[in-house]
């Protein structure tokens, strides 16, 4: 049985395999093998998670719009009566010496008590104290909290709560005036008609919309790049990290690899030493077996050519009967054969078969070479 384990993974693979951390999807996956493939894969579910947190909480700050502000009934409320009914205690003030300052010191001793540690010297140095936190409510006369709510630039400020007192605002004539008839005249025409209310409307409402058409402005806004930048620098920097990985591990695997070849190399070079040398040891053996026997090859054809010509010299007679001629002279001859036999390894081979003959001391010697064909 052969198991196979593939360690690559497809582009298609790749691209499902994202599509997944993604969305969450409980779906089959191959997942990644190798180191590099691993890492990047986390980093995508990290900034997968980063961006759908993201997303999800600017699109509900977004889609809710809800203003967070203390919505007091009036000079009444449970928290300007009780400031220590909650954590932390509600802080208030107003402007020293004024009319809404009088109003409450004259009703509402125990509120004016713990208000006058509060107290603000004019109405812009209260609006300050309002918007940096020093104070949770500013008390003072409704149509001019009205006017600074309207024009104040960062729209900010809420006028909440019942009017405590009606007070109205009115032009002096002297008495028998021709002119106090003629005013009130107008004053009544500009209130019916709606121009007073109209004036209220441009003068008050400024750089500030109403209520109902900022929650509207505010609730279409659109999410853009800058809401994300976080996650995308997360999956910016993990891509760039994963790349410098990639190229390591590439380095380091071609290192390895080479290092893995060099010393198989050198480990086939160590074991055909041995036998190299065995070899060269018995070339050389060889060799000089060869040139001893060709040393005594040489002299056997010298010695062969010295009887030759020897027996050159002797007379026909001889040379006919050799028996005959032999024993007349009371001579015999020893016949020496040798035979040559070709080695597989082609290496001249000499063998000397002797034979005694009677008489040693006057026989001389007769070499026939004989060739053993195989």
């Amino acid at each position: 049985m052969i198991f196979y384990l593939d360690l690559n993974i497809t582009f298609f693979q790749s691209v499902w395999l994202s599509w997944v951390i993604l969305f969450r999807a409980p779906a089959k996956v191959n997942n990644p093998k190798g180191f590099t493939s691993k890492f990047m894969a986390n980093i995508w579910a990290c900034f997968c998670l980063a961006f759908t947190a993201s997303y999800t909480a600017n699109l509900a700050a977004f889609m809710i719009t809800k203003d967070v502000y203390f919505d007091l009934s009036g000079i009444t409320d449970h928290r300007i009566t009780n400031p220590h009914s909650v954590k932390p205690p509600f802080r208030f003030g107003t402007v020293a010496n004024g009319s809404t300052d009088e109003v409450v010191k004259t009703n509402h001793k125990h509120v004016y008590a713990y208000m006058k540690q509060f107290m603000k010297r004019n109405i812009s140095e209260g609006v300050k104290a309002l918007k940096a936190h020093e104070i949770h409510a500013f008390l003072y006369d409704a149509v001019v909290l009205d006017y600074l709510s309207g024009q104040d630039d960062e729209c900010k400020l809420r006028v909440v709560g019942n009017w405590y007192a009606m007070t109205g605002y009115g032009i002096g004539f002297p008495k028998q005036s021709k002119f106090k008839d003629m005013i009130n005249k107008e004053i009544i025409e500009m209130h019916y008609s709606g121009e007073i209310e109209r004036l209220r409307r441009f003068w008050f409402t400024g750089a500030c919309k109403s209520n109902i058409e900022q929650q509207s402005e505010r609730s279409s806004q659109q999410l853009d790049q800058r809401n994300f930048t976080s996650a995308f620098l997360l999956l910016l920097g993990g891509t760039f990290i994963a790349t410098i990985i990639l190229i390591c591990e590439n380095v380091y695997s071609r290192f390895v690899t080479r290092s893995k070849q060099v010393s198989s190399e050198t480990k086939t070079r160590q074991d055909y030493k041995p036998m190299m040398a065995v070899k060269n040891e018995h070339d050389d053996i060889h060799v000089r077996r060869e040139k001893q026997l060709q040393k005594r090859i040489d002299m056997l054809n010298k010695r062969i050519h010295q009887l030759e010509m020897e027996k050159s010299l002797q007379p026909p007679a001889i040379l006919s009967d050799d028996r005959s001629n032999a024993n007349k002279n009371k001579l015999s001859f020893l016949v020496l054969p040798v035979t040559y036999t070709p080695e597989p390894e082609k290496s001249p081979k000499l063998e000397i078969v002797s034979s005694s003959p009677m008489d040693e001391t006057n026989t001389p010697l007769l070499l026939v070479e004989q060739m053993n064909n195989r």
